[in-house]
């Protein structure tokens, strides 16, 4: 069995770094490689165009049921995940991983369920962990693991957490990964095909969106999806925490948290404009007063508004303090 599957995922810094990985690879290449790049949902992308530039393998836009083709290199379109079954690729507009779509996980872990030891994983540069769960997947289910070096990654931290997530195999620069991936797939896997285990194929069916039993997933966890609003449950793996709700959504612990600091600052400066629109409004209603000689109302109109300024000031500086203390933007996506 040779190790023929080659699934790749990248985020910020990814273009770059996946055209210089497409350099790498020769001619003669012997396995199907499939590529996710979190891009932007709409509009049109060029993706495909800019790897086969560098690339000396035919380089498309995967389509749906379209058979795995060795040699050849298949793209995940924008706003679709690209997924592996029953031999062919997959697209769908599937729940959505860490509000990502196309997103790494979904395709690390259909590779790992239906192709298992035949399956090499890398993850190069991005931000937050997506790639993370997918690449401890494959290698659960015996395939090979490799992660670019972070400090070789122009953006550390999607290596960072695929390295504390799995037992990797190899964590190289990224000049070294595409000779590894020549070397690799002209190996031997050996061994039986390994049985994938029942959270893995309960999730594998919930990236592409089939009902599934929850319960038989893990246990619900108190929190609230960010994409629906619906419960989320807490995965039931001791490795790797993360969570989905009935509907399919999947956050990592990463995601969750950024999603959450998000949802806070929303909140925060809705309250902000509520608070200046109220104090803007009894401003007006204290010069009308004033204007009508209605001293008493006018000064209990003003002091609403000085209150009301107050807060939203004090709110503001909150959330511009946040910044200025190194917390970083909570809006930060990948």
């Amino acid at each position: 069995m040779s190790r023929d599957i080659i699934v790749i995922g990248a985020s910020a810094g990814g273009v770059e770094a996946l055209q210089e990985l497409m350099r790498q690879l020769p001619r003669r290449f012997s396995a199907a490689v499939f590529v996710v790049c979190h891009i932007a949902p709409l509009g049109t992308s060029r993706m495909a165009e800019v790897l086969r530039t560098a690339s000396a393998l035919p380089v498309e836009f995967a389509t749906n049921e379209e058979p795995i083709k060795l040699g050849e290199i298949r793209v995940a379109p924008p706003d679709r995940h690209l997924m592996l079954e029953d031999g062919h690729v997959i697209l769908t507009r599937g729940p959505k991983h860490n509000r990502a779509r196309p997103a790494i996980d979904p395709l690390f872990r259909s590779a790992a369920t239906e192709h298992g030891r035949r399956v090499v994983g890398v993850v190069l540069t991005g931000l937050l962990d997506d790639g993370a769960a997918g690449l401890l997947a494959i290698k659960r289910q015996h395939g090979v693991a490799i992660v670019q070096d972070p400090k070789d990654a122009r953006f550390p931290d999607m290596p960072k957490n695929a390295l504390a997530a799995t037992p990797v195999d190899y964590c190289v620069p990224l000049r070294a990964i595409g000779p590894l991936l020549v070397k690799l797939s002209e190996e031997r896997s050996g061994g039986e095909r390994a049985t994938a285990s029942r959270v893995l194929e309960i999730e594998a069916k919930a990236d592409v969106g089939r009902s599934v039993n929850m319960d038989n997933l893990g246990k619900p966890s108190g929190y609230s999806c960010p994409e629906c609003g619906g419960v989320l449950w807490e995965v039931d793996d001791p490795e790797l925490l993360r969570f989905r709700c009935r509907v399919g959504h999947s956050f990592s612990v990463e995601g969750l948290r950024t999603e959450h600091q998000q949802i806070s600052e929303d909140a925060l400066w809705a309250a902000v404009r509520a608070l200046e629109e109220s104090a803007n409004f009894s401003r007006r209603l204290a010069e009308r007063c004033t204007t009508q000689d209605i001293r008493p109302a006018a000064e209990e109109y003003e002091r609403r508004a000085a209150r009301d300024q107050g807060h939203a000031d004090e709110i503001a500086s909150i959330l511009n303090r946040r910044w200025t203390e190194g917390d970083g933007p909570v809006n930060e996506r990948q």
